[in-house]
C-alpha cells in the first residue's frame, strides 16, 4: 500500500481514470490530481461514452494542462 506523499516522490507515474457521467466531480479530481504527483507525471482520462457535460469539460481542461492525455 503506497500513501499519498509516497506519491509524490514517484518519477513516471501515470495515472488511469475512467469516467462516466462525472461532470460535477471532474474538474476537482484533475486538479486535486496534480497537486499529488510530481512534474511530468501523466494523467489519463478515459471517458466512457458519459451523456452529461463531462468530456466537454475534461476538453476544457486539457486546452491548459500538457499532463492531461483525454481518450
Amino acid at each position: 500500500m503506497m500513501y499519498c506523499w509516497e506519491l509524490m516522490s514517484l518519477k513516471n507515474l501515470n495515472v488511469l481514470i475512467t469516467v462516466y457521467n462525472k461532470e460535477s466531480h471532474i474538474q476537482d479530481l484533475v486538479i486535486n490530481c496534480n497537486q499529488l504527483l510530481s512534474h511530468g507525471a501523466q494523467i489519463i482520462i478515459i471517458d466512457d461514452g458519459s451523456s452529461d457535460n463531462s468530456y466537454e469539460i475534461l476538453q476544457t481542461i486539457k486546452s491548459s494542462d500538457n499532463n492531461l492525455i483525454l481518450r
